[in-house]
């Protein structure tokens, strides 16, 4: 914690003032009532970065995937994620440079998108079907068949035909049963 107050928008800038007249920092700290180092620290600040430098900022810098772009950028890209599960990221990259709304503004690449998207961990994501289960394996010779019908085959010499080939999944043993189409 600070051992005195924190000054005020308008101290800052009235130190900045005084120091642009000419004023010394001892000067401007009894006339303002803070200490030489705060009025020092604040009429540097001032020099550096102007005015609009003397707001204090509280808090961590931004970090993260999209932290350096606009919010309106972040937010079209969460928004239209949200509205289209599986779209990817370099498609929404794509519908983000349509959008008006972000005309002017500087767009990401499509691997800083799925990165801003990963860290809301599983919510985004589209909830996947569970696997089906596998076919119970046959245990014994003529257990199971596995069939695989073909209609309407044409064949050189005979015509067209209906082919039934069953196979026995154990055995290995195959039979195929066919039948002509165009007769009755």
């Amino acid at each position: 914690m600070p051992a005195t107050r924190a000054t005020t928008i308008q101290q800052r800038q009235e130190m900045a003032q005084l120091s642009a007249q000419g004023q010394t920092y001892q000067a401007i700290a009894v006339q303002i009532g803070v200490s030489v180092w705060t009025a020092r620290k604040w009429i540097r600040q001032a020099k550096r970065g102007g005015l609009a430098a003397l707001v204090s900022v509280w808090g961590r810098p931004a970090t993260g995937s999209l932290s350096e772009f606009d919010p309106l950028v972040r937010y079209v890209a969460l928004r239209l994620k949200c509205q289209h599960p599986t779209w990817g990221a370099a498609y929404i990259v794509k519908k983000m440079s349509t959008r008006p709304c972000l005309k002017d503004k500087a767009l990401p690449e499509a691997t800083p998108v799925w990165r801003y998207w990963r860290s809301f961990g599983d919510r985004l994501w589209p909830k996947r079907r569970p696997a089906a289960a596998p076919w119970p394996a046959a245990g014994v010779v003529h257990d199971v068949w596995q069939m695989d019908a073909k209609e309407s085959v044409p064949v050189a010499g005979v015509g067209v035909v209906s082919v039934n080939p069953a196979r026995d999944e154990f055995g290995r043993a195959s039979r195929a049963t066919d039948r002509q189409a165009d007769q009755p």
